[in-house]
């Protein structure tokens, strides 16, 4: 399955590499400074699966994995199009604060 992970933390890098090692086709993106820094130099298996550009990855993907509450992934997740599955492993989709999913195929929020 084709699976997009936002967020390159501990939960993130953890998350795609358990996929990748289960068959997924897996790419990511992380955002921010030293963290993004440090996976692309230090470990090469989990950068190359990182693109450039964060909208990518809702081109390439059927199910988003959210592992980071960094606001730069907002309004991607706003923008997701119809058919894609969001698993929110870090509530950074608070329904709560009265944000819907229904833009997304299927919402779950797990592990929060």
């Amino acid at each position: 399955m084709k699976v997009a992970v936002f967020g390159l933390g501990y939960v993130g890098v953890v998350s795609a590499a358990c996929l990748v090692r289960d068959g997924h086709d897996v790419v990511a993106a992380s955002l921010v400074g030293a963290n993004r820094e440090y996976i692309l130099n230090h470990i090469p298996h989990i950068g190359r699966l990182m693109l450039d550009q964060p909208e990518q990855l809702l081109e390439h993907s059927y199910v988003v994995v959210v592992a980071s509450t960094e606001r730069e992934f907002a309004p991607l997740l706003e923008k997701l199009p119809a058919g894609k599955s969001v698993i929110d492993l870090v509530g950074a989709w608070n329904t709560a604060e009265g944000k819907s999913t229904a833009h997304m195929d299927a919402y779950d929020g797990i592990a929060w």
